[in-house]
């Protein structure tokens, strides 16, 4: 009975530690033995989407264009999508804060906008939630990625000012 919320409260502590590779072992033994709850789907969610945002950044590395996209279309179909169908499965989770979860997918999800909308009602519901701060850096900075590749400089440096000043009010 103790072995799926062990090894979800196990998967927690590693991801806080900032270790989501031994966080999503755990989390998947929870899931995996039956252990269902939104709070683990919530923390898988959040788990798969820290690893999708890692290795999206070293996708985005590299300088061929058709390695990243190759790398690109891999990384969502084995992080993003389970991601945000975890996600999807958190709703009644008492870890999450429903908007901040909705503006995770929409990110994921591309739906800038909508992302940017749900990471402010995060921070209207909870202040305290600098994750939601991140996300919005996330999404600025990831809008100034798609505007440099399309050849928007100037919309690429607004985008970068927005991501840095989120990330400075998070650092505040």
């Amino acid at each position: 009975l103790a072995r799926g919320p062990g090894q979800h409260a196990l998967g927690r502590g590693q991801l806080v530690l900032g270790d989501p590779d031994a966080a999503l072992v755990h989390l998947e033994r929870a899931w995996q033995g039956g252990y269902r709850t939104p709070d683990v789907a919530y923390s898988l969610g959040l788990t798969l989407g820290e690893i999708y945002r890692r290795e999206r950044e070293a996708a985005d590395a590299s300088s061929s264009r058709e390695l990243r996209e190759a790398r690109r279309k891999e990384i969502q179909s084995k992080y993003r999508d389970p991601a945000t169908s975890y996600l999807r499965q958190s709703a009644g989770s008492q870890l999450a804060v429903p908007e901040y979860a909705e503006g995770l997918v929409a990110f994921c999800e591309k739906r800038y906008d909508q992302a940017l909308a749900r990471a402010d009602e995060a921070l209207a519901r909870a202040p305290w939630l600098y994750e939601a701060r991140l996300l919005k850096g996330d999404v600025h900075s990831a809008i100034s990625r798609e505007k440099h590749e399309t050849g928007d400089a100037t919309g690429s440096v607004k985008a970068v000012e927005a991501a840095i000043a989120e990330y400075q009010a998070v650092a505040t």
